[in-house]
């Protein structure tokens, strides 16, 4: 059934396209990101039906996470096809009162400012989607997500980029500091 989660981890709702899927992923749980400054993983997939879905994970801290390929039951018809994960701005260390903080808005202040270095995969984001891509024989993408985008990597392509409305819920609290 569309409206009930498939395995542990699966978001009960199916969608028509993966992009689909990884965009209301964006929308439901970057601010719950934002807010414990950590980020939020999962692995998108195609079920028997042919539709999309997504498993997530939120525990993971500001620095990485580990997506969890195995949360998907294969051996059951559903094929991955992308992980997708969160990056929150290290400037928003500025925001809080926490032993460091201060220390980590300067230094991430500057990253970035001057790099956008949250809006960019890191070697771990692309080593993921390249190591996938190596063992299952297939492209598998990998997706960023901010409040206001959405970025895709895969091996051998060009990175595509999509720009999107801020989540509703987060409509002036997100902003960049910089």
């Amino acid at each position: 059934m569309a409206d009930e989660a498939p395995f542990p981890h699966a978001y009960p709702k199916e969608f028509d396209t993966e992009l689909a899927a990884v965009w209301y992923a964006a929308n439901y749980f970057y601010q719950q990101s934002y807010n414990r400054i950590g980020e939020t993983t999962g692995v998108l997939f195609k079920k028997p039906s042919q539709k999309f879905g997504f498993t997530y994970r939120m525990d993971g801290g500001f620095l990485g996470a580990k997506v969890r390929w195995g949360d998907v039951p294969q051996e059951k018809g559903y094929v991955i096809t992308a992980g997708w994960h969160t990056h929150v701005p290290g400037t928003r260390f500025c925001e809080i009162d926490r032993d460091g903080a201060a220390a980590l808005c300067f230094a991430f202040g500057l990253t970035d400012g001057l790099m956008q270095e949250f809006r960019s995969f890191s070697s771990d984001d692309t080593g993921l989607a390249k190591d996938a891509t190596r063992i299952t024989h297939r492209k598998i993408s990998f997706y960023l997500i901010t409040a206001d985008m959405i970025k895709r990597y895969t091996p051998g392509e060009q990175d595509k980029m999509w720009r999107k409305a801020v989540p509703s819920k987060m409509v002036g609290i997100w902003h960049e500091n910089f």
